[in-house]
Parts: structure tokens; sequence; C-alpha cells
């Protein structure tokens, strides 16, 4: 990653990166494993980022057209929780904007601390567009304005609003996604190809094609204006989304290792106040420091717990008595007998709860999975078809869609049994405190079980939507590669009809000569 770092001691040449490099990986399907695992680490820093609320982070991403900067944070930022973080996009300047300084409108997007703030595009259009376009020369400037410093000065004020903000305990994470022109090129053909995304293209991007040189000369200036050693700069391969992806998700997790939160430590008073609203709630409702002593066939409180032990013993043994009657009468054994021997109304409750939405999962996994397959077969079948008499070149190409198409699928499995694998996980717990509850208070043993429904469901419904998120995701990149795949094969079609055609005209050219 430190390939990728440009943090002011070395100089960024943009003619000399490669935009498709992929590391120490050849193909999608190696890198699958350390990209989930980033995100779990990822979701665990940003928790307790939020919780200590020492230090806020802006993280900022800028690239040409079609790089994939919206893809790459709904991959890679989907893990976080939404309380804490914010996104914003920052498109032309509307008049009341343009009518106050060019960082005002960005202030009101930074964060809190505790919080992450990511800004799609950001003041950077500021010397990069308008520069490329010199759109500032139509603004109205005081008199005193050097026209031919505009550019510089914003470099300079860039950096000292960086520098203020890492000052004030917020870190500004900068990450460029550089793809090929080659690249953006695909991926406007496959806008183009591909109905449900024409929405995405317009004729300002081939417009702004022209201007392509112009922007790399731009993006290299002002990365090597602003890149400094706490507001570095991250370059970021961009014609594989894949491997940009993961990059991305190394480039945060490790800014959030170096800034290394933790969960608050509360003062020692608020400690003891703790103790003592705990043994509180115990005396309240019964909780697990109460124990059974088999001995005695009384009961006592866990040795350990010495806050609880004290509060039960300051009160009488008559109100002891009473307050757990129902608990000494019954162990956590004679509980689970009666519900599993006797009650057969609750136990089939219970069963059905669970069995209805396990098998409602299982049927539409296997839904997405056959809609996933069917498509990919109907894909395959048709570029089969076309590339009839294209010979070696076609099937190279036929056979590079399959190879890419069977790197989506077996994504798709490893994310679902992640998915699927927390989802379970959840529902686990849900059983663990059910089973607790039922012990510990079972005259509420109605009130438990539709608690536990309720909790099935809760759990059933939010995987279900990540889920059929994540085949949308599967089925649009298989989209765009079957969109890319197809473009180049009838670009050869084309090419050998062409052929062709040249070939049938010449007898004709050649009988005319004759005649002549």
């Amino acid at each position: 990653m430190q390939n990728y770092k440009y943090d002011g001691s070395t100089k960024f040449n943009i003619k000399n990166f490669d935009c498709g490099d992929t590391g120490e990986f050849k193909e999608r399907h190696e890198a699958i494993q350390e990209f989930v695992a980033n995100l779990d680490e990822i979701n665990d820093y940003q928790q307790k980022l939020f919780a200590e609320q020492k230090e806020g982070i802006i993280f900022v991403f800028q690239a040409m057209d079609a790089a994939g900067k919206d893809g790459a944070v709904r991959a890679v930022l989907s893990c976080l929780s939404p309380q804490g973080v914010s996104e914003h996009s920052f498109k032309t300047p509307t008049a009341e904007e343009k009518a106050h300084d060019y960082l005002w409108r960005f202030w009101k997007a930074l964060p809190e601390k505790g919080h992450i703030s990511i800004l799609n595009r950001s003041y950077y259009e500021d010397v990069l567009v308008q520069k490329v376009h010199k759109i500032y020369e139509s603004y109205k400037w005081a008199d005193r304005i050097d026209m031919d410093e505009i550019i510089d000065n914003r470099y300079k004020q860039i950096r000292n609003f960086e520098s203020y903000l890492w000052e004030n305990s917020f870190r500004v994470v900068k990450i460029f996604l550089n793809v090929s022109k080659d690249e953006q090129a695909r991926r406007f053909i496959s806008r183009i190809d591909t109905p449900k995304k024409n929405w995405k293209f317009s004729s300002s991007d081939i417009d702004e094609r022209a201007y392509w040189d112009d922007y790399m000369k731009a993006f290299e200036v002002c990365i090597n204006e602003t890149a400094r050693e706490n507001t570095p700069w991250y370059i970021v391969p961009a014609d594989h989304k894949w491997y940009a992806r993961l990059v991305i998700s190394r480039i945060i997790l490790d800014e959030l290792k170096k800034m290394d939160p933790d969960w608050p430590v509360l003062p020692e008073e608020e400690m003891e106040q703790l103790a003592t609203y705990r043994a509180q709630l115990v005396l309240e409702t019964e909780l697990d420091n109460i124990v059974v002593d088999e001995a005695t066939k009384g009961f006592r409180v866990k040795p350990a717990d010495t806050a609880i032990a004290n509060a039960i013993n300051a009160d009488s043994e008559a109100l002891k008595k009473k307050k757990f009657q129902k608990y000494l009468k019954q162990s956590a054994f004679e509980i689970f007998k009666n519900t599993y021997g006797v009650d057969e109304e609750h136990l089939e409750v219970l069963g059905s709860v669970y069995l209805n939405y396990e098998e409602q999962e299982t049927a539409a996994e296997m839904e997405n999975a056959a809609t996933i397959t069917q498509y990919y077969n109907e894909k395959k079948k048709e570029l089969k078809d076309d590339i009839e008499g294209l010979g070696k070149e076609g099937k190279k190409l036929y056979d590079k869609f399959k190879d890419e198409a069977k790197e989506f699928t077996a994504d798709y499995e490893i994310r679902t049994n992640e998915l699927y694998k927390k989802y379970s996980e959840c529902l686990t717990r849900s059983i663990e405190r059910f089973e607790k509850e039922i012990a510990g208070r079972s005259r509420n043993l109605d009130g438990s079980l539709k608690k536990f429904g309720s909790d099935v469901k809760r759990h059933f419904t939010n995987h279900r939507k990540k889920a059929n998120r994540l085949a949308l995701e599967v089925m649009a990149d298989l989209e765009e590669t079957y969109g890319t795949y197809k473009a180049a094969i009838t670009e050869m079609v084309l090419a050998k009809e062409a052929a062709i055609a040249e070939k049938a005209e010449l007898p004709e050219e050649i009988s005319e000569t004759e005649e002549e």
C-alpha cells in the first residue's frame, strides 16, 4: 500500500503510474478473503471511534468519470453504522455557493468528533475542473486579486485548511481513483449498451474526454502541491474495480488503526455508581447473580459480586424471600423440563417461529442463486452464438467472459456465506437470550416467546435486505462484464463483415477495368 501513498516526500508522476496494477493478486477471487476480513475490522474500529469521540476523519474521493467512486464507497463503507457516517456529493456550485468563498459549502460537511465524513468529490474540484476550464475567471473578484495566482493561492489555502483540521483532531485522507483512458471508454460503452445504465451516461462525458491530458496534468500538480505527511494522497489503480476496492479497504483500515480508538473508560466514581445501579436492577429483575444453593434449597449471591451481595443483605429476610420466591420454587432445570416436557403448545410455537423464517431464507437464497445462474447461462449462450465464425480471437474473448463471470459467482458464494454466518450468530444470541429469560422469568413465557419471534423476524428482514442487495450487485457486475465483451465481439463481427464486403467488391472493379 505504501507504493500508492504520496505524502510530499516524493513526486507523483502520473505517466509512470500503472492504472491496471493488481498488486500481489492475479485474479479477483484471491483477494475476496482479505477484503471481507478488512470490512469486519473497519466496522469494529468505527464503533470504537464513535464511542470514544476523540477524533474525526474525512475521506476525500476524487476521480475522472466512470472510475468507480460510487461503487467503491458503497462496497467498502456499507459495513459502517449509519449513525456515525455521512456522505456528501458535490456538484456544480449553486448561485448561493458561488456568492461565498469556495470552501464555504464544505464546512457544513465536516464531521463531529467520533464521526466519519465521506466527500464524493470535494474542494479539489476548485483546482481541477476550475483550472482546466478556467471557470474562476467568470466569477466576480476584488480589484486587488491577481487572476494568475488564483490556483496557486488555492493550493496554499487547501494545505492550510487541512493542517487546521489536523491540529483540531480531524484527519483528512485523500483518495484518487486513477482509471486509464481506455478503461473509461469501455465503461462508457457498457453504460450505452446496458439500458438500465443509460441514465448514467451524458454527452458531457464525451466532451470532457477531449481534455484528458489537461486533467491528468491538473491531478499531478494538485497531488504534488497538497500531499503532506499528515494529509497524504493515496493513488489507487482503478482499471480493476475489485482491486481498487481492496486497496481502499486497506487504506481506511490502516488510517483507523493509526487513530487506535478504544472503548471509553468511565471515572472511578461513575464505575462505583454503575455497581450500585446493577445491584438495584438485579434485585428488581431476579437475574443471574442470584443462584439456587442445592445444599440448603435456599438462595445465595455469587461471592464475587460483593456490591450485589451487600445490597441484598441490607434487605430483610422476609423481603428477600418474597422477591425470589418464584425463582426458588423452580430451578432452571424444572422450568426447561416443564417447557419441553409438558407445555407442547409453547414448544410448537417456538419451533414454528424459527423454522418458518429458516425456510423463507433458504427459498429466497435459492431464488437469487437461480436468477444469477440463469442470467449467466443466457448471456453465455448469446456470446457463444455471436462468436460463430470469429475463430481463435472470438473464442478467447468468450473464454475470458466465462472466467470473469465465474469469479463473480465465486465471490457471491463467499460473501453470501459470510452474511449467513452473521445472520446465524444473531439468531443464536436471540435463542440464548430467550432460554435465559424463560429460565429466570417463566411466569411471562408468552411475552418471552413474542419477543423471540419479533427478534427472529427482525434478523431475517435485515439479512434478506443485505442478501438481496448483494445479489443485485453481482447481477450488475455480470451485466457490465457482458456489455464489455458483447461490445468487443460486435466490433470484431463488424470488422469481419467489412473485410468480406471489401473482398466481394474487388471482382466488380476488375470487370469494369476490363470493359474499359
